[in-house]
């Protein structure tokens, strides 16, 4: 899945304490060119070897977020259809509402810096939310979006804006 880097960065800083706010912001914005590149390539290498196989079928499915949100059903139902399942609308849209555990955790509290945001206790919290739409989160000002000196940071990583660029995000 593809997400605006933009978004992600906000994200992973919000994770981090205040004091590590500006060396979170520039791992995360590298983070997010190094993953987004390697989930690219791997999906333009599958969609190569996808027209020697028999029947032209792919083994990786690249989304964006952003179209998750928009569009919840329709992408969905390509993620179905994809991996050969039936897609049952009224069961899956509604999975919030069955309480799951992540890596045996059991949390219903969001973690908090106080509390200690493991990835793990990350995990186990979001899995029970319904899908929000977390989109242009960036430009919301801190804690949960991007301070002027993070946009200045983001604005000077080549890699990140260049990818930015195409994807279509800028």
């Amino acid at each position: 899945m593809i997400r605006d880097g933009r978004d992600v960065v906000a994200s992973l800083k919000a994770r981090r304490r205040p004091e590590n706010a500006h060396a979170a912001v520039k791992a995360a914005a590298a983070r997010w060119a190094r993953e987004t590149t390697e989930a690219i390539k791997w999906s333009e290498w599958d969609a190569q070897k996808a027209l020697h196989r028999p029947g032209g079928n792919r083994h990786i499915l690249l989304l964006r977020y952003e179209a998750l949100v928009a569009n919840r059903s329709t992408t969905l139902k390509q993620i179905f259809n994809f991996l050969e399942e039936d897609f049952d609308e009224t069961q899956i849209l509604s999975y919030s509402k069955k309480r799951v555990r992540f890596n045996a955790i059991d949390s219903i509290y969001a973690p908090t810096i106080e509390r200690g945001i493991s990835h793990d206790r990350l995990r186990a919290y979001q899995f029970n939310l319904p899908l929000f739409d977390g989109r242009g989160r960036w430009r919301q000002m801190p804690p949960r979006g991007l301070s002027e000196e993070d946009h200045r940071l983001v604005a000077a990583d080549a890699d990140f804006q260049a990818l930015l660029r195409k994807l279509g995000y800028v």
